[in-house]
């Protein structure tokens, strides 16, 4: 799926030598997962990615989601029904996880005294920013959104799995936690028959609302726009970075993700789980907007994700 690239000499390389901004795995079933954090891509220096350290870049989740791309690497086999769309480039580059107008970070999540040089405000012109916008943000948003509206054509109701990796420590405390659930509403009947799944049946560590509650970041999250442009309760799992470094525990997480799917299936409230639709968007949401947001300045991130 080509985006729609555009060359800025400062930052951008040649056309011939980017990825794609966004890669889609059609599947024959109504079930999508997302990877917004999957890839790594940069433009320009990739010795220097964004002005840092290669090899700070390669293992920071600042950059990336830690491992979610060789999971999805694992599960496409595994969920041969259900399709899979990711964004190739760097979170750093521009966040498809967050609101467009806090799309593009100058520090670090964890640490607001560590720069990301290449996101500095006098590099990140106006132009530049529009440049990442449209070449990385809204070709994955755009992409994510004709997905759903065409397996929702072909089945009516759609699952949409948000997937995301968090570190093990978090400003140098341990996290407990293996696995996460993100919602905007822990009452509609798809969380509820989650937080059941995963308290007493996942076989992983699962505390309510860590590593973090969704709802409040929500100025922050992207999960508003993606329910806005698919019609869909936003959903989606965290899952600790080191718990699927391995083959061994992405096979625990596949294994667990399979008892899932098959325990929401089942469940007694599955048409209420599978509605096309959440409450008081219906109409609105039934023709997904192809969204193109102004360009502007980059915000700063008050209360950042804990990744």
């Amino acid at each position: 799926m080509k985006g729609d690239f555009f060359h800025y000499s400062k930052v951008l390389g040649s056309k011939a030598d980017l990825p794609e901004p966004v890669t889609v795995h059609e599947g024959n079933g109504p079930v999508i997962f997302s990877g917004p954090h999957n890839g790594l891509a940069v433009f320009g220096d990739r010795e220097k990615p964004l002005g840092m350290e290669r090899a700070w870049f390669a293992a920071a989740h600042e950059a990336s989601d830690l491992h979610m791309a060789t999971l999805f690497e694992s599960m496409i086999p595994r969920f041969s029904q259900a399709s899979f769309v990711w964004s190739n480039y760097s979170r750093l580059v521009a966040d498809v996880n967050r609101m467009p107008e806090l799309a593009i970070a100058e520090t670090s999540s964890e640490w607001d005294d560590f720069p990301i040089h290449g996101n500095a405000s006098h590099i990140v012109t106006p132009e530049e920013r529009e440049g990442r916008m449209q070449s990385v943000y809204w070709p994955y948003h755009n992409a994510l959104s004709d997905l759903v509206k065409k397996k929702k054509e072909e089945f009516g109701a759609v699952l949409l799995i948000d997937m995301h990796s968090f570190t093990p420590s978090w400003q140098g405390r341990a996290r407990e936690s293996e696995v996460g659930m993100l919602t905007l509403d822990e009452g509609h009947p798809l969380a509820q028959a989650s937080c059941e799944f995963l308290s007493e049946k996942s076989g992983m560590r699962y505390i309510s609302r860590l590593p973090y509650f969704l709802p409040e970041r929500v100025a922050i999250s992207a999960a508003q726009l993606v329910e806005k442009n698919t019609g869909l309760p936003y959903f989606g799992f965290e899952i600790r970075n080191d718990t699927i470094a391995g083959e061994s525990g992405r096979e625990r997480f596949c294994a667990m993700l399979e008892n899932y799917l098959t325990f929401v299936e089942n469940s007694p409230r599955r048409d209420l789980i599978f509605s096309e639709s959440i409450p008081g968007l219906n109409a609105m949401n039934r023709s997904t907007e192809r969204a193109q947001e102004p360009g502007g300045l980059s915000g700063t991130d008050p209360e950042p994700f804990p990744a």
